[in-house]
């Protein structure tokens, strides 16, 4: 627009663009015209109401910039809020469409500048987006976040086909029980009637022998079952380990990025840079947690929370004896009898070879005693980790036994155990660990 100074008739005209940039050749009475452009350029500043995409929530601010599909707005206290533009109104969407394109860039900017700022900050990991600064390393938490979500439905899947098998098993004892109580009343029926009742009796005895038929086929069925049920535990247990072992690897990945962060914190030449990035964009910049990792962390808590109880199922055997899941050198696992009597750990010489333990002639010869009694032999060895839940034990000792333990089965003694104070509960099939704070802090961790 133009504008004249009515002060002095001699004047020159004066051109002043919208945003109020000036360019005049100034007049004897420039200050008079100078309030007038400054009244321009608070026209163009005033706070509005901003409404959210839902229409639940309303701030009063003025439009400071639109950029990388956020705005950023000034509050009436004087604080800079960014807000995506997707999630405004409808209303406020098409406000921003009709700013002229050079109302939309920040006015004191240096884009040359900045993208050389954002390469020194890539050399430190570190992204710059709408949302603030970043680590790279949380891109690939949050992928694996994402991922996790297929273990689970495979975890959930299996657990629904073994309850399928258990609850199969358990009907096929019900049955076996049943026709067991029915021999014991029909032969109860022959023993008490008379001689002369040949009738009665060719009936009892009829219904014994089919009664009986019955029963075998339900006890040969059993065994099938038994297998099947087995087979669908075993899985199970696999599968949730590697979903245990998953969630594990997310922390450690999660507590590296915590302590890049706190790291990053105390270098003096990242402020640097940050102030640098501050002047190149007209921006403000903070170095702290991302909002996209705060709520990757909080995902993961809900996940540990969840799959890293302290209780750890046991499967009772019919013998009483009392099975768990236990992760060789974390990526093999074996379901092992829980032996709090056993002095170490013990693995027959085919478990051991399936985890990649191996034993040399030069390792000590041990002699191991049996619950019977009896004698075995075996050699010392080390395992690299041993994990039950969430608990894991690093280097620890075991024995491998002879080749004369054809049909021993792998046990989990004092070794690993040791380590916790610990509780078993034959009747609610559970094993809880608390872990015990030695010395030797890197022994025994929870993770």
């Amino acid at each position: 627009m133009s504008i004249r100074c009515t002060t002095c008739p001699g004047s020159r005209s004066a051109r002043v663009t919208y945003l109020g940039v000036l360019d005049m050749r100034m007049c004897a009475h420039s200050c008079a015209l100078i309030a007038l452009v400054i009244g321009c350029l608070a026209a163009t500043a005033t706070a509005r109401e901003w409404t959210s995409s839902d229409g639940k929530h309303t701030v009063d601010a003025e439009f400071v910039e639109q950029s990388d599909g956020a705005v950023r707005l000034r509050r009436k206290n004087g604080k800079v809020i960014t807000v995506k533009v997707t999630e405004l109104s409808r209303a406020d969407q098409k406000y921003l469409t009709a700013l002229p394109k050079a109302k939309l860039q920040t006015p004191d900017t240096d884009p040359e500048a900045a993208k050389a700022v954002q390469q020194q900050l890539r050399e430190k990991g570190i992204r710059v987006g709408a949302a603030g600064l970043s680590l790279q390393s949380e891109i690939d938490l949050s992928k694996r976040l994402r991922g996790i979500a297929k273990v689970r439905r495979n975890l959930l899947a299996t657990m629904r086909q073994q309850s399928i098998a258990d609850g199969r098993v358990t009907e096929n004892k019900a049955a076996i029980t049943n026709f067991t109580q029915l021999n014991v009343r029909l032969n109860g029926q022959l023993a008490n009637i008379g001689a002369n009742q040949i009738r009665l009796n060719n009936k009892l005895i009829g219904a014994i022998n089919a009664n009986e038929s019955q029963l075998q086929l339900f006890r040969e069925n059993g065994l099938q079952l038994d297998q099947e049920a087995n087979a669908a535990r075993a899985k199970t247990n696999e599968v949730r380990e590697t979903y245990i072992q998953t969630v594990l690897d997310l922390r450690e990945i999660a507590d590296a990025i915590s302590d890049q962060y706190e790291q990053l914190a105390s270098d003096r030449e990242l402020g640097d840079v940050i102030g640098q990035l501050d002047d190149a964009t007209g921006k403000k910049y903070a170095w702290k947690q991302s909002p996209s990792f705060r709520s990757s962390l909080r995902r993961l808590k809900s996940l540990e929370d969840t799959v890293l109880s302290e209780n750890i199922p046991l499967q009772v055997e019919r013998g009483g004896t009392m099975n768990v899941s236990v992760v060789i050198d974390g990526k093999h696992t074996e379901e092992m009898i829980l032996d709090s009597g056993a002095s170490l750990i013990s693995l027959p010489q085919d478990v051991a070879a399936r985890c990649g333990i191996t034993v040399k002639p030069t390792d000590r010869t041990i002699i191991l005693e049996l619950a019977d009694g009896s004698q075995i032999s075996g050699k010392l060895a080390r395992i690299s980790s041993v994990r039950v839940g969430k608990f894991t034990v690093e280097d620890v000792e075991c024995a491998v036994l002879g080749p004369e333990a054809v049909n021993a089965s792998p046990l989990l003694g004092m070794s690993f155990l040791g380590n916790f104070k610990f509780e078993i509960n034959a009747q609610e099939g559970k094993l809880t660990m608390v872990k015990v704070e030695t010395s030797d802090s890197k022994s025994a961790r929870s993770r």
